[in-house]
């Protein structure tokens, strides 16, 4: 394969993700029985209408993967918390829930969380929950993020509506694997990535296991069908994510192979086709996308615009979130903000700035702040640009 435009890996993620989601859709409930009498032996290979939705419809799984699309591209725009933003756009999912044609069979624990009187969180969570619904949303956050952050940022974002770190931790392995195909790495060279960053969190032995199981089986002789099986039904998020991993694994360079292998079984097919297609999608780009798909899909001009704002220039987008941020600050048009920080003393307003500038670092790879500061460690040259930044907003906002 020659050399990939990023914005191909951009595009093949969301629309990865969005056509799994709708070929799995309609086969989400039925056993791999039920699904080779209605659509033969080869299993459902197209779309097809589903709950009264036409052929091409996505579910909740997208739906919440855009909503956590948004989250990102409006914090990086206006330089707040990811997390806070994106937990803005799933309460505005939540409420979409509301009007049937909006209604696609959301889970049941997302729906909860998202109800409850107080905000779920990895210090206080509403549930002790390992289901999928956390994991299978977060692709979005691999291409916005650097693959470490990507991957705390995975587990934040499960952790709005799932509590157990099984529910969590493959949220953080699936946006750092993402991350790292994003940026050209094979796929087997970012599962070692990822996995060597899941070692580091505790209580992840159930995620090691799924991931190395899948590895196993992809190099083993057992028949998709067989493997999957053994996988487990993917309800669970160590079980999705491995099943869309083997699927992955067994796909080589072929998309439509891997996404119909993982909707083919009598799981939770949606979630899976989902997964295995952010993951393909960003690996082998959008050109690998069945052409036939691409147009058929829900929403495909609005998932087109949400991949291409994602894949703006992280530095170009840094340099005017400062710009604008502390245009608005002075202008006192956030809530106020302008007149608070106003009235801190240069100690307080420097600590102020500095976090909106540390928040904003979140969304600049290693390479393109290296670009800036040739012959630095990732490390030191993000510390110095964290500096650098630092003291243009403080000049900036106080000129």
């Amino acid at each position: 394969m020659g050399a990939m435009e990023t914005t191909d890996r951009f595009l093949g993620c969301i629309f990865g993700l969005a056509i799994g989601d709708a070929l799995g859709a309609p086969v989400e409930f039925l056993t791999l029985a039920d699904i080779h009498r209605t659509y033969g032996d080869r299993g459902i290979a197209g779309f097809e209408p589903w709950g009264g939705f036409p052929a091409g419809s996505y579910t909740d799984d997208t739906q919440m993967s855009l909503a956590t699309a948004f989250g990102l591209i409006v914090a990086r725009s206006r330089g707040t918390d990811p997390s806070a933003a994106i937990y803005r756009y799933y309460l505005d999912w939540r409420k979409s829930q509301e009007d049937p044609v909006n209604r696609r069979a959301p889970g049941n624990t997302c729906m909860a969380a998202l109800e409850a009187e107080r905000k779920s969180g990895l210090d206080r969570p509403v549930n002790d929950s390992k289901g999928c619904g956390g994991l299978m949303r977060v692709a979005p956050i691999g291409l916005a993020m650097h693959p470490e952050a990507a991957f705390e940022e995975g587990v934040e974002a499960a952790a709005l509506t799932h509590g157990n770190p099984s529910g969590t931790l493959p949220a953080g392995f699936l946006a750092c694997l993402v991350s790292r195909l994003r940026a050209a790495e094979s796929l087997a060279g970012g599962i070692s990535f990822a996995m060597d960053e899941l070692k580091k969190r505790k209580d992840g032995g159930e995620t090691s296991d799924a991931v190395q199981c899948a590895i196993r089986l992809a190099s083993s002789r057992v028949s998709a069908d067989e493997g999957v099986r053994e996988l487990g039904e993917g309800r669970i998020a160590p079980e999705a994510l491995s099943i869309s991993l083997f699927c992955a694994l067994r796909a080589g360079d072929d998309f439509r192979k891997g996404v119909l292998a993982a909707v083919n079984h009598g799981g939770d097919s949606d979630s899976t086709g989902c997964i295995a297609g952010a993951i393909l999608g960003t690996l082998l780009g959008i050109d690998a996308v069945p052409p036939e798909w691409i147009p058929a899909v829900e929403n495909a001009e609005m998932l087109q615009r949400t991949a291409l704002y994602l894949c703006r220039d992280p530095l170009e987008a840094a340099k005017d979130t400062v710009d604008a941020l502390v245009k608005r600050a002075i202008a006192g048009i956030e809530e106020g903000e302008a007149s608070i920080a106003r009235g801190m003393g240069p100690a307080a307003l420097s600590r102020l700035i500095r976090k909106r500038v540390a928040g904003e670092l979140l969304f600049w790879e290693d390479r393109k702040i290296q670009e800036l500061h040739p012959g630095l460690q990732p490390d030191l040259a993000r510390a110095k640009a964290l500096e650098e930044c630092t003291g243009k907003a403080e000049a900036a906002f106080t000129a």
